[in-house]
């Protein structure tokens, strides 16, 4: 059960931490020369298993692999196999991702954040809840920020108190508060949803994110669903459903079967 908005902790604030006060002018000098002249290792990149609601939809994905640091990024081909090996600087911080392709779309990935040092090399284990994480460093990065300058371990973990689905706020819906550290945790509360209902279900479908509620219809082909305001997507072996939902609480759907 979500917790109500009242019962919220006050909203820390992420912000970038300070080099004031580190052992100086050594440390600052070593973490640049890093980046100009970086050491690289290879890391091997393997998805966890899949979720229980996905097999039993009968999914089975194709595989993207990113890895994304500062000044850089690498991935493989879609569909290129069950694993990849990359080649990344070993002092940076690299979000590595592994998203699941289904009918030609990206489910919400597998993911994890490698420490600024000390991460051996060989096999990454990747999970669930890290593509979250990893998602997140992906749009700090993007946005200019530095994933190192960051608590994301606090903002996983707020994200998975606060919400029962974390994914029903994207990373990248904060990406510019995220890249210049004014992001509040309290805006990881749910958000607020709507019911609303789907007919014509050919059978249950399962959410394109790991944590997200399936549909599943009743004897008449119709199901009902609690969703926030944006674009949700389920997935099954017979087909797909879309669904948008609007400010008014008005949704529009998209069941499309078939291959």
């Amino acid at each position: 059960m979500k917790h109500p908005r009242d019962q919220r902790a006050p909203g820390f604030v992420l912000r970038a931490f300070s080099l004031r006060g580190l052992a100086a002018a050594g440390v600052i000098v070593f973490l640049c020369a890093c980046r100009v002249f970086p050491e690289w290792e290879t890391i091997v990149v393997v998805p966890p298993s899949l979720p229980t609601a996905w097999s039993e939809r009968g999914l089975e994905p194709e595989w993207e692999f990113r890895a994304f640091w500062p000044g850089g990024e690498i991935r493989s081909a879609p569909g290129s196999g069950e694993s990849a090996a990359f080649l990344v600087p070993r002092d940076e911080r690299v979000a590595v991702l592994a998203y699941p392709i289904v009918r030609g779309r990206s489910l919400r990935p597998a993911g994890v954040v490698r420490p600024l040092y000390g991460f051996p090399a060989g096999k990454v284990d990747l999970t669930w809840a890290g593509g979250y994480q990893a998602e997140a460093a992906r749009v700090l990065i993007r946005a200019g920020g530095d994933p190192s300058r960051f608590d994301l371990d606090r903002f996983l973990s707020e994200a998975l108190d606060r919400m029962d689905d974390p994914w029903d706020a994207p990373p990248e819906t904060f990406a510019a508060r995220l890249a210049d550290g004014t992001f509040r945790a309290n805006w990881l509360n749910p958000p607020e949803e709507y019911e609303v209902g789907v007919s014509e279900l050919p059978g249950p479908a399962a959410s394109e994110s790991p944590f997200g509620v399936a549909l599943v219809p009743d004897g008449r082909g119709t199901a009902a669903a609690s969703l926030s305001i944006g674009v949700h997507s389920w997935y099954a072996s017979w087909g797909r459903v879309s669904s948008e939902v609007f400010e008014d609480g008005s949704v529009a759907w998209i069941v499309v079967s078939g291959p």
